[in-house]
């Protein structure tokens, strides 16, 4: 009997365990059905502003002269005087005497040389002399007289010396105006090689010289980048930027010319900017100084500026009068960086979308954020060649490396 006890004990346990479990969930009311919300996309918006607008073309270079001349001497000697400008960082101006070298020797070959330009000369009229008493001596002869009898070939080689003594003067008076070296032009001494006392031949470097008159800045562009600017570049204005003493400073140029090939390792074309008077300009524009560059290029009409993300393949979304999501195609002009300048058929109330859509559907409905819902609309602003503080305009830009633009 104890046995059928422990037999019957858990089975009456389990039955009354399944009473219990049905009768409370014969007592459990179901929950009541919620409506279902649609999720309708949050977005913020803004009015197409249209404008007119100058494109702006980026690049950078080195600030180089126009001219660089390697001082040389031309005769030898030993350098007597040197100029207190010719140092390096002195100016100098056209003509100035740098440097002057032993000129005594070439001194006494001009003299010898006169003396013998002398010499021939007075050979010359005594022989002219003698023609004319050869010339009487034939007068009421018989016959002709010949070319020998008239002292002609004495009179062609009296002033063949004549002329052989005027070439010697000449040589070494040049010889001795080359004993003064002299600035070939309004210049900035870059280097001297020579001190007193130094002995030169002809061709020793004696210094460099660069021409302050114009300075020059190589500029590479983009092949793709030709498409912005205005006749490939030639003539546009050109903002040089450059960081002087901590603050930027800012200096104009204009584009003279284009090189005019394609470099074989950049694929770039270099335009060159002209500054005139680098050294006169406030601030002063030093030769080697490294510079960014913005040109001015084509002028567009009646184009928006926008957040370059907001496209969808080429479209714009806009956002109709029944708060739906509208498609609309437009040129796009110019993608740079974070911002796009398009073009199209835009009405007065038009509004885009400027917050992201993760899945943007046409015709989907949409909300307006808060604070957008009547955005002030102005359909068109004034040419505007820089940024605005919200729509900043995009720049095309090369690559932008570090160094020597050349």
């Amino acid at each position: 009997m104890f046995r059928d006890k422990r037999i019957l004990l858990p089975l009456v346990v389990i039955v009354l365990t399944a009473i219990v479990t049905a009768i409370l969930v014969s007592m459990k009311k179901p929950p009541k059905d919620r409506p279902k919300e649609e999720q309708v996309p949050v977005v913020k918006v803004d009015p197409v502003i249209t404008r007119d607008l100058q494109l702006k073309v980026r690049s950078y270079g080195v600030v180089t002269p126009r001219y660089e001349t390697q001082l040389v001497a031309q005769v030898s000697g030993t350098i007597q005087k040197l100029s207190e400008q010719f140092v390096k960082g002195g100016f100098v101006s056209a003509g100035d005497v740098l440097a002057e070298i032993d000129a005594r020797d070439y001194e006494a070959v001009l003299i010898e040389a006169q003396a013998s330009l002398k010499s021939a000369q007075a050979a010359l009229e005594q022989e002219r002399a003698q023609v004319i008493v050869a010339r009487k001596e034939w007068q009421g002869t018989q016959g002709e007289p010949t070319a020998l009898s008239l002292r002609k070939p004495q009179l062609a080689q009296e002033e063949a010396r004549v002329k052989a003594a005027m070439a010697q003067v000449t040589r070494a008076t040049n010889d001795l105006e080359r004993t003064q070296v002299r600035a070939p032009y309004d210049g900035l001494i870059v280097s001297r090689l020579v001190g007193m006392g130094t002995y030169v031949n002809p061709g020793t470097s004696l210094g460099m010289v660069y021409s302050v008159d114009t300075a020059e800045v190589r500029l590479p562009i983009a092949q793709n980048q030709y498409q912005f600017l205005e006749g490939n570049g030639l003539g546009a204005e050109v903002v040089l930027k450059a960081d002087v003493a901590g603050s930027e400073a800012s200096w104009y140029a204009k584009i003279i010319r284009s090189e005019g090939v394609v470099d074989r390792d950049s694929r770039m074309t270099y335009l060159v900017a002209q500054v005139s008077r680098p050294y006169e300009q406030n601030p002063l524009l030093p030769f080697g100084l490294y510079t960014t560059a913005e040109l001015s290029g084509k002028h567009l009409k009646d184009v928006v500026v926008l957040p370059q993300h907001i496209l969808v393949d080429g479209k714009l979304p806009l956002l109709d009068p029944q708060r739906r999501l509208n498609f609309k195609s437009v040129e796009v002009i110019r993608i740079e960086g974070k911002h796009a300048v398009v073009r199209g058929d835009f009405g007065v109330q038009d509004q885009f979308i400027s917050s992201a859509l993760h899945y943007p559907v046409q015709g989907m409905q949409l909300k307006v954020a808060a604070g957008t819902e009547n955005p002030p609309i102005a359909k068109r602003l004034p040419q505007e060649p820089d940024t605005e503080p919200n729509t900043p305009v995009p720049d095309a830009s090369t690559p932008h490396a570090k160094g020597d633009a050349g």
